[in-house]
């Protein structure tokens, strides 16, 4: 065994340990330290171990590395009456021991706020600032990991929110929301700036009860996406909007869902650019047959800006998920999904399978050990896009 590999599982163990030891006393007792204020908070440290035999996600010349993440987390969080607040940090590293140039430390900050002012008016307010990465032949650099001697870096942050109207016990519902997005590269600079982007979204959504566990919904929404910098190949600011109806669900104690479908209509201010319209969708539904076997399937269709080339991608997808307890301290998931993106602006089309497995082992109440392998599988009809990944892996969550 080489020395990165131990010291990957030294990292593992001794995580395990020091947190053990921590928490031996309080084995038994809820995962959270409430102070004197009434904050809680949650501490977390996630673990994984990994080995990648296609880093870049190249479709020759792969290169292949074991890696060592991990993430410390902490979480605040305040309940006051029906009023709920939390903040979140975390910082994930990720450690390479073939390639240390796709080393990585990214940092996370969040915050949420969901207040009931009386029974017919509610709001929520969430923040997200993330100083991230993306991994080498994905995003900006996807069919170009080879050429980059390290990943893409940014910074974005979020801001949005709702405000609803109408109390839970009446059939009548409308919520009003908005959202800001904002991503900036930092490194790469002659292919990133003309990827930074802001996007703001407005919309409206109107529920209505059956009172037969089920709720009738309409929804609209515009987002409007402007790039900081004008595309060599033109302008690539837009406006998208979506009208959809659709319906919530729970109809047995066994099964829940939801179902989304409309019509969506994007427009490019380059008039050189191919506008879109067309029907999407959002489905999810989940069965659980018995109360310690669940089976989750998903479907979507949409139209997206793309991270390279083109001017849309009609993207579709498909998958399902089952989960199965076999013991109260062992359990196995297991999943299949498939993305088909059809480019428009350029001559491309590509088909992502991906597949899942995974054993999991709750070794007390603060240790969740996982053990798994991620296949991923992209056919494209442009040659540098197509990659064969597999991923084998070994994980331990750890709380107090």
């Amino acid at each position: 065994m080489n020395q990165g590999i131990k010291l990957c599982i030294l990292a593992l163990s001794s995580s395990c340990t020091l947190l053990a030891g921590q928490v031996a006393a309080q084995d038994g007792q809820q995962g959270a330290i409430t102070t004197a204020s009434g904050i809680d908070l949650i501490p977390g440290l996630n673990s994984k171990l990994k080995h990648d035999d296609n880093i870049a996600s190249s479709s020759a010349n792969e290169e292949e590395s074991w890696v060592l993440e991990v993430m410390p987390a902490l979480r605040a969080q305040l309940l006051r009456g029906a009023d709920q607040y939390s903040l979140d940090v975390a910082v994930a590293a990720g450690r390479y021991f073939s390639s240390s140039d796709d080393d990585y430390v990214d940092f996370r900050l969040g915050g949420d706020a969901a207040v009931e002012l009386n029974q017919s008016n509610r709001f929520n307010l969430n923040a997200l600032w993330l100083k991230g990465h993306e991994d080498r032949g994905t995003g900006v650099s996807e069919g170009a990991g080879n050429a980059q001697d390290e990943p893409n870096k940014f910074t974005s942050y979020d801001l949005g929110g709702y405000y609803e109207y109408g109390a839970m016990t009446t059939p009548a519902r409308i919520r009003l929301n908005a959202n800001l997005h904002d991503k900036d590269y930092t490194n790469f600079e002659a292919v990133t700036r003309y990827k930074d982007y802001a996007s703001y979204t407005l919309g409206t959504a109107f529920y209505y009860d059956t009172r037969a566990n089920t709720s009738l919904v309409a929804e609209v929404s515009q987002e409007n996406i402007s790039y900081d910098e004008i595309d060599p190949s033109g302008d690539r600011d837009n406006i998208s909007r979506d009208y959809k109806l659709g319906v919530d669900w729970q109809a047995t104690a066994a099964t829940a869902g939801s179902f989304r479908i409309g019509y969506q209509q994007k427009d490019f201010d380059n008039q050189a650019r191919e506008d879109f319209g067309g029907l999407a969708w959002l489905l999810s539904v989940t069965w659980q047959p018995l109360t310690y076997s669940t089976l989750q399937l998903n479907s979507g269709r949409k139209a997206k800006d793309p991270s390279t080339d083109g001017d849309y991608i009609r993207e579709t997808s498909y998958g399902v998920n089952w989960t199965h307890e076999w013991s109260p301290i062992w359990s196995t998931d297991a999943g299949f999904s498939r993305m088909k993106e059809a480019y428009t602006g350029i001559d491309r089309d590509d088909t992502l399978d991906s597949f899942n497995l995974s054993v999991t082992y709750a070794a007390a109440r603060w240790l969740t050990m996982k053990a798994g392998v991620d296949i991923s599988d992209k056919s494209s009809t442009v040659e540098n896009i197509k990659f064969d990944k597999n991923v084998f892996y070994l994980s331990a969550n750890m709380t107090l």
